[in-house]
């Protein structure tokens, strides 16, 4: 399969998911199909960073379409009345592409590839440290104008507090770039990185640990800053699934994207048509319809 095939699928994944999520009354069939798309798209991103002539230009195109992407999960729901919108696997792809391109470009240059990092990290930590100081005092000015600002700022900052999917989720592009040599590689770093997925979310280990901190006597301050830092991590603390298949099939059901490592491994280094233009463009365009369309039902 080429990058191009894979693409299609994630898009067709992508999709079914989406309809699943906006349209009410669909089967929850829908999401854990819909499992299988984000990983697809990760993988081809994780190759294309690689293989693109003019990497810069790539990731420009990846942080104006983030961009364009955060308004309009602003704006759809003002306009239209619905509920709010967090969909924009752009910022998710441009972050680790970006990750990506900091090391290709420091390939020869270990020193000089310590110090992107450290810059890379650097910024995030004063982004984070802005956002805290964002949430703590925004809602005391109660200026209705602010609501969602903060989601269109640090965006345009490169922040990885407003990414679709977290950190957990943005890693595996990271690992399908340093697997990309090696199927066998790859089957084996993916699994692992599913398999760890599954034990920390499907038996709530985080959600746990924090009840037990709280039990413990922790200040409510503390408890609020973990549970933040973990919600930018990824590490789910807010839903309690009922019992383990409640937790498997109905609230961390994210484990499925496991299936997403056949198409993989089908990939055959290829490029195919590409069809750029016609990702880049459905993306936005199919969650506002099927977003306009689920909250008119």
């Amino acid at each position: 399969m080429t990058t191009t095939a894979i693409k299609i699928l994630a898009l067709i994944f992508m999709t079914i998911d989406h309809i699943g999520e906006f349209i009410p009354g669909m089967p929850i069939a829908f999401r854990w199909l819909g499992r299988i798309s984000a990983p697809l798209f990760f993988f081809c991103a994780a190759e294309g960073i690689c293989h693109t002539h003019d990497k810069k230009a790539y990731l420009k195109r990846l942080y104006k379409f983030s961009l364009l992407m955060v308004m309009l999960d602003v704006i759809l729901p003002v306009i239209i009345g619905g509920t709010a919108l967090f969909n924009n696997i752009f910022a998710t792809i441009f972050q680790g592409t970006l990750l990506i391109y900091l090391i290709e470009e420091t390939k020869n240059d270990s020193r000089q590839r310590v110090k992107y990092l450290f810059g890379y990290i650097g910024w995030q930590v004063i982004t984070l440290l802005l956002y805290f100081v964002w949430e703590s005092f925004v809602p005391v000015i109660n200026l209705p104008v602010l609501n969602n600002a903060d989601r269109i700022i640090f965006t345009a900052l490169g922040s990885v507090t407003m990414m679709e999917g977290s950190l957990l989720l943005t890693a595996q592009i990271l690992i399908f770039y340093f697997c990309r040599n090696s199927k066998k590689h790859l089957a084996i770093g993916y699994t692992v990185y599913c398999a760890a997925y599954f034990a920390v979310f499907v038996f709530q280990l985080p959600l746990k640990a924090l009840v037990l901190i709280a039990n413990a006597g922790a200040p409510q301050f503390l408890i609020e800053m973990l549970r933040n830092a973990c919600g930018i991590i990824g590490l789910q603390t807010f839903f309690s699934a009922i019992d383990f298949v409640h937790s498997l099939l109905y609230v961390n059901y994210q484990w499925l994207m496991i299936f997403a490592l056949p198409f993989m491994l089908a990939y055959n280094g290829k490029k195919g048509k590409g069809l750029k233009n016609l990702f880049y463009a459905y993306y936005p365009l199919h969650i506002a319809l099927l977003y306009a369309v689920g909250s008119f039902m």
